[in-house]
């Protein structure tokens, strides 16, 4: 009886887990997570990272067609300078540390109900950046802003992520948007 209570507690946390993580990516997609203070970086989080320059694991999408894509919206390309990259960089690295910190303490808590034997996969719970990929498309909005669109995920199927935009409905912890207006200086 008590393995039946167990294995309950397991299906009903995972379930848990996936309803908060999907309005985790949900609060990315929208804007929503905690606004940084501009000029703090939150421990754990390298200034000097160059995360969005590592071209083998970003890839900038250039042409008309992509910004329809990412955007859904007819907004006009526009190039991304090295100067862009990094409050886009700072920015992003503050939410996903603020995302992972929620995270690791659902997964602690996960773990202290189901007990020191259960095995639990922490890449269920916290992006680990060295996963992931990222599309980028910078665009011009209808206000005459530079809004740059980021599009990131841990498993790259067998389609070409670096030349076809990934589109995903759900996708967990391993997918998620986000949309930097640099005019507006807010992630």
């Amino acid at each position: 009886m008590k393995q039946r209570g167990s294995l309950f507690m397991l299906v009903l946390s995972i379930l848990i887990f996936y309803i908060f993580s999907c309005k985790e990516s949900i609060k990315i997609n929208q804007i929503s997570i905690v606004e940084p203070n501009k000029n703090a970086i939150p421990v754990g989080i390298d200034s000097k990272r160059q995360l969005l320059k590592d071209t083998s694991k970003v890839v900038f999408f250039k042409k008309q067609s992509d910004v329809e894509t990412a955007f859904q919206k007819k907004y006009t390309v526009v190039q991304i300078e090295d100067l862009d990259l990094l409050p886009i960089e700072r920015h992003l690295l503050y939410v996903i540390d603020s995302f992972n910190i929620r995270g690791r303490k659902r997964m602690d808590k996960i773990q202290r109900e189901m007990g020191p034997s259960a095995k639990i996969n922490i890449n269920h719970f916290i992006i680990d950046l060295s996963r992931y990929k990222f599309q980028l498309v910078a665009a011009t909005n209808n206000l005459n802003e530079k809004e740059i669109w980021i599009n990131a995920f841990c498993n790259s199927d067998s389609r070409n992520w670096r030349t076809e935009i990934f589109s995903m409905k759900d996708g967990g912890i391993c997918y998620f948007q986000c949309l930097f207006n640099l005019s507006q200086v807010k992630l």
